[in-house]
């Protein structure tokens, strides 16, 4: 039996108790089944993983963001052949000079003989092949467009480009002293020849010795150079034609061309490209000889 005394000491401790509230387990796991309960704990475990993998893998991108940054903020890290060609200076402007010469020229070939047709068709007396004097230079350009940008990728942009200027004024020498008009329909297909390498490759040296903040305005003079040139073609032609001789379209190209070589040559020095394929040399040297 409980006596007074022993409920007298038990009063504190219920109200103790009392004080304290209990707090109810969740309703779901006093209401659900067991195998309701597990499967609750494992799809808590599966977010667990889930929210670590996808942790981790942020990491990662981060890190591989940063090493980006560092790599393209590193000058170290940018190719050495590149930085080399850059040019600059006198040396970036005799460069583009160069080049956008030959570029002139070569624009200024494609219209320069319409205002001589008629003067060379009677000299010859051959009417029927005058159609040629321009379709002879537009098929040789059309025949090798694309070929010399590969070559110049096998044995380099330099002495490609003075290949191209080379032929280019072979074919302008063929058809300055020309005394038929087979004659003078060849020296157009082969400077046309030439002329395809000096429109390819104006384009690639152009953008490689150029830094991305003068890049656009060297590209900006390309099409400006070759606007002017066709334009003022007929009107060089008509005023050789007319006051000295139609022969002086085609020696024009030689002064020119003596001027350019120089320049080019020295203002322009990349660095000697790797060998290519044997297999690749023996393709478009094949292509060079079938046209």
């Amino acid at each position: 039996m409980v006596t007074t005394s022993n409920k007298d000491s038990i009063k504190p401790i219920e109200s103790a108790f009392s004080d304290l509230t209990l707090v109810p387990e969740s309703s779901s796991s006093t209401r659900l089944p067991q195998n309701q309960r597990n499967d609750l704990r494992i799809q808590e475990k599966l977010s667990c993983q889930t929210d670590s993998t996808s942790t981790l893998s942020n990491s990662n991108n981060t890190n591989d963001n940063e090493d980006s940054t560092n790599a393209d903020s590193d000058p170290d890290s940018q190719s050495e052949e590149d930085d080399s060609q850059i040019l600059h200076g006198a040396k970036l402007a005799m460069c583009v000079f160069s080049t956008c010469l030959c570029l002139f020229l070569m624009a200024l070939d494609q219209t320069i003989t319409a205002a001589i047709i008629s003067e060379v068709s009677t000299k010859f007396k051959s009417f029927d092949e005058i159609t040629w004097i321009t379709s002879g230079f537009f098929l040789g350009t059309g025949a090798l467009c694309q070929v010399w940008g590969q070559v110049s990728t096998i044995w380099g942009r330099k002495w490609v480009m003075v290949l191209g200027i080379l032929i280019f004024e072979l074919g302008s020498l063929i058809c300055a002293v020309s005394q038929s008009m087979k004659m003078l329909i060849v020296g157009r297909v082969i400077q046309g020849m030439g002329g395809a390498n000096i429109q390819t490759l104006n384009t690639m040296i152009c953008a490689e010795v150029t830094t991305m903040e003068l890049r656009p305005v060297v590209f900006s003079m390309i099409p400006i150079v070759f606007m002017i040139a066709s334009v003022i073609g007929p009107i060089v032609g008509g005023l050789f034609a007319t006051y000295v001789s139609w022969r002086w379209c085609f020696y024009i190209n030689l002064c020119f061309g003596g001027v350019i070589l120089p320049i080019f040559i020295f203002s322009f020095n990349p660095k000697t490209p790797k060998v290519g394929n044997p297999l690749l040399w023996l393709f478009v040297s094949s292509w060079l000889v079938c046209c």
